[in-house]
């Protein structure tokens, strides 16, 4: 029988995963963590989910490689640095953000945790990623008809949201992109964040270990729901020898 261990705040996305698993009866518990995570003795998919906050999750991309938007911890005093936009540890649907254009703009908006640099761009991408297997891309589109009150803030309060992309309009490094920055975080799963920069770019924003998830009819989470599935019938086989997972 499986356990899911689900964060605060994420009840509903993941009861929608927990409902498209269902349960067996079988004598071994596996545990499913959905952005909290768990250490304990049992076999265990993404026992490292929230273990890792934003700023952390930037410089491990760094360290392994992953190309993301130049980031600092303190606001930069360098004019040729600007815009940067001010972020929090923990954000959710960027409502945290704020924008500075220059140096003294601290003295007006405060200072925020951590900053990345405003990278222009032409798209975003959340991709869902099992153990290095692509499970679906969305692309970040405005819908018609809804005015955008923000221009640094592109989530659905201003009008975007996740559409599916088929597979054949799927940048061909991002899977992989993606694939390394799961990867790198020690999950087993997730939703990668990738923005599209206007020079061509891919840049990683960050992993989710509990996207959201608008019904239950999404892709990404019934491609989720039946990888989880299998790895019960498997008998919860280890993630590249991995312990606990």
């Amino acid at each position: 029988m499986l356990t899911f261990k689900i964060a605060d705040g994420c009840g509903p996305t993941g009861s929608v995963l927990r409902r498209l698993v269902g349960g067996s009866q079988r004598p071994t518990a596996g545990v499913v963590c959905w952005g909290r995570g768990h250490n304990g003795t049992e076999p265990t998919l993404n026992a490292r989910a929230g273990t890792s906050n934003k700023l952390q999750q930037l410089q491990k991309f760094k360290a392994a490689g992953i190309l993301t938007p130049p980031f600092w911890e303190d606001l930069p005093t360098a004019a040729e640095n600007f815009p940067v936009l001010g972020r929090q540890l923990q954000h959710h649907a960027g409502r945290d953000i704020k924008l500075y254009l220059q140096p003294a703009d601290r003295e007006d908006f405060g200072l925020s945790a951590f900053y990345t640099r405003f990278v222009p761009r032409t798209t975003e991408y959340r991709t869902w990623i099992y153990r290095r297997r692509h499970l679906a891309t969305y692309e970040k589109l405005r819908k018609d008809g809804v005015r955008r009150r923000s221009t640094v803030n592109a989530n659905y309060r201003n009008g975007f949201a996740f559409t599916l992309m088929s597979s054949e309009n799927v940048p061909e490094s991002l899977p992989d992109i993606c694939s390394r920055a799961v990867e790198c975080l020690g999950l087993d799963f997730g939703a990668v964040d990738v923005m599209k920069g206007t020079d061509g770019a891919l840049y990683v924003l960050e992993v989710n270990s509990a996207p959201g998830v608008q019904g239950e009819t999404r892709t990404g989470i019934q491609a989720l729901a039946r990888k989880i599935k299998r790895w019960e019938e498997l008998n919860f086989p280890k993630r590249n020898g991995q312990e606990n997972a």
